[in-house]
């Protein structure tokens, strides 16, 4: 199989590894020009899915990061002193 169709099964899976590593055993050649074209836009492709899952990883982040801070600030404050801690 060849390396423009792993890369398009892989992008079709939406394999992060899998384009990863076709990325880094990318030929040094092509047999036309219509595979040079057809390489440089699954490439490209690829470059826009890793940079909408990165942005969607830094939202959930940011979610996840005020959810903590939401958790910590509502805490219930412990008393300094048993004899103050009053219960009915």
């Amino acid at each position: 199989m060849s390396w423009i169709d792993q890369f398009k099964i892989a992008l079709i899976e939406e394999n992060e590894a899998k384009m990863s590593a076709l990325i880094d055993e990318l030929p040094t050649s092509f047999e036309s020009e219509e595979d040079v074209i057809s390489a440089l836009a699954l490439i490209a492709q690829a470059k826009q899915l890793f940079e909408k899952k990165r942005a969607q990883l830094k939202r959930q982040m940011n979610e996840l990061e005020r959810t903590r801070e939401f958790l910590i600030s509502s805490e219930k404050p412990q008393p300094s002193s048993k004899r103050l801690d009053i219960h009915f």
